[in-house]
């Protein structure tokens, strides 16, 4: 699992790595995922999500659509890193669709630490 905890001024964030996945790879590295964020109490986990290099095949999208409802239950809020251009429709549909417009924030790559801070705020 590429995923995993990191601490940021001493909050406890869980680095989603979906970047530059195959869609097969996507499947595995999600599944991973939840098993992780399905162990946390509800409405608690802090998520970074990068997905910069990701396929954006129907198929992708699909799972990161599906991922993101299931997960829904357990995050407090999250960021998704990668998000720009005309990657931004498609963060709007997803994060519509799964209904997470309050509590996930799209941010670009070079503005990590502005994001994770965005991220721990209360």
């Amino acid at each position: 699992m590429k995923s995993g905890w990191i601490t940021h001024k001493g909050k406890r964030i869980f680095v989603a790595r979906y970047d530059h996945l195959t869609v097969a790879e996507s499947r595995i590295e999600v599944a991973e995922v939840e098993k992780e964020i399905f162990k946390q109490p509800p409405n608690s986990a802090l998520m970074e999500v990068t997905t910069t290099g990701t396929i954006l095949a129907p198929e992708a999208l699909g799972i990161y659509k599906n991922t993101s409802m299931a997960c829904k239950p357990y995050l407090k809020k999250t960021v998704v890193m990668g998000m720009s251009g005309p990657r931004m429709p498609i963060f709007e549909i997803i994060t519509t669709f799964a209904g997470l417009r309050s509590t996930v924030k799209a941010f670009e790559d070079k503005d990590e630490e502005k994001a994770r801070d965005w991220l721990i705020q209360p």
